[in-house]
């Protein structure tokens, strides 16, 4: 995803259906790629290859709870 350089992502939360991410930033600052992992619960992943995984926020979509990571220091 692009956000502003240097936003701060304060929430995630479903909006018609939807999960919608929102961040404090700088609209003026440019644009930056951040890498988003969204997984459901219960989900089994491999986080081997993927030194850094910060937690975001959990949203509930129904029927499915999802959790919105943040992966930093991607190999490629």
């Amino acid at each position: 995803m692009e956000l502003p350089l240097g936003a701060q992502v304060v929430s995630v939360i479903e909006q018609n259906g939807k999960i919608m991410l929102y961040a404090i930033c700088d609209e003026m600052e440019r644009m930056e790629r951040r890498d988003l992992l969204v997984v459901g619960t219960g989900w089994k992943i491999d986080l081997t290859d993927w030194p850094r995984v910060e937690p975001i926020g959990t949203v509930k979509v129904d029927p499915f709870v999802w959790h919105v990571l943040e992966v930093h220091d991607l190999p490629f």
